[in-house]
């Protein structure tokens, strides 16, 4: 397999492309065993009826577009890029893979996490991972690998990049481990989280974390950080094999230099006034995406949550179509 053969593998995003049917939002399996609700889980997301999508285009949101540029920009610099996808309601999926909208996640702030609420917080950690082995272990499109451990032994000589926060690598430890066991170099498996507490050395080698810094070099949004440190230090191995020593050797020198990060400080406005300016955006470009929008919004000093703007969005997009 050609050496500049890549596999980016990202976390999901929460945001979704398609409406979430009330059955397949996470909450709603109320076991607490973390065998026996991953069971009950898929049982449930399998018999639902529901439209699908390819997981490349399930995804929306500020952070999926900037996943789908690292494939371009990957594409751009000579490698042969490919797109997984590390989801908390599927598994490990190419990024091909029609999957149902859904609700579910690793992340501990939401309705919709892997373990219930009240979960005794020494168990947790034990219950991401028993949750990814159980999703790992169901059937999968014949020839797929279910596991990074497997792809790894697909990739042979190429690289692997993981971009996920640290719940999702705490979840995927053991499986990450073995992925960079079964690459012909382990320093090819390069993963972008954040501070992962009592990852284990060996894993430890091969993470670079995006520290807050970064945000002045890299700029974007806090929730694109992973994704944008991850474009830069593509853009340093300039199409060849990833070697996570002296990518993080790179990264420890830029973070160096750079200074404290500081929130930027943008005003906060009510409903009727950000639709003015989503408004007043299409106007001067009918075609802009709410994505775009945002980032333009943003940038005029202003602050709006994501799913908000979203759904101002949506109320803007549909009376002009009506009009």
């Amino acid at each position: 397999m050609d050496i500049s053969e890549l596999y980016v593998i990202a976390s999901c995003a929460q945001t979704k492309s398609l409406e979430i049917p009330p059955k397949l939002h996470l909450r709603t399996v109320r076991e607490a065993d973390p065998e026996t609700r991953a069971a009950l889980w898929i049982r449930q997301r399998e018999r639902l009826s529901a439209p699908t999508r390819p997981a490349e285009g399930l995804y929306s949101g500020t952070y999926w577009a900037s996943v789908r540029h690292v494939i371009r920009l990957a594409a751009a610099l000579g490698y042969r890029a490919h797109l997984w996808v590390a989801s908390a309601g599927y598994g490990l999926v190419p990024a091909g893979q029609n999957l149902k909208p859904y609700s579910a996640t690793f992340a501990r702030d939401s309705e919709d996490r892997v373990y219930p609420r009240d979960f005794p917080r020494g168990r947790r950690i034990p219950a991401l991972q028993a949750w990814w082995r159980a999703l790992a272990a169901h059937a999968r499109p014949a020839g797929e690998p279910r596991t990074l451990t497997e792809l790894a032994q697909r990739v042979g000589k190429g690289s692997l990049l993981v971009i996920a926060g640290p719940t999702y690598v705490e979840a995927m430890e053991r499986d990450l481990l073995g992925c960079a066991s079964a690459l012909s170099q382990s320093s090819r498996l390069v993963v972008v989280t954040g501070d992962v507490p009592g990852v284990t050395p060996r894993l430890a080698a091969n993470l670079i974390q995006s520290d807050a810094r970064f945000m002045n070099l890299v700029s974007g949004s806090l929730p694109t950080l992973h994704v944008r440190l991850a474009e830069y230090l593509l853009d340093q191995s300039r199409g060849r094999p990833l070697e996570v020593s002296s990518l993080r050797t790179c990264a420890d020198a830029v973070l160096g230099s750079q200074p404290a990060w500081v929130v930027p400080d943008r005003e906060r406005r009510s409903d009727a006034a950000v639709l003015r300016s989503i408004r007043g955006l299409l106007r001067s470009d009918p075609g802009l995406s709410y994505t775009a929008a945002l980032r333009r919004y943003r940038s005029g000093g202003h602050a709006c949550e994501q799913k908000r703007f979203k759904r101002l969005f949506s109320s803007a997009a549909e009376a002009r179509d009506a009009s």
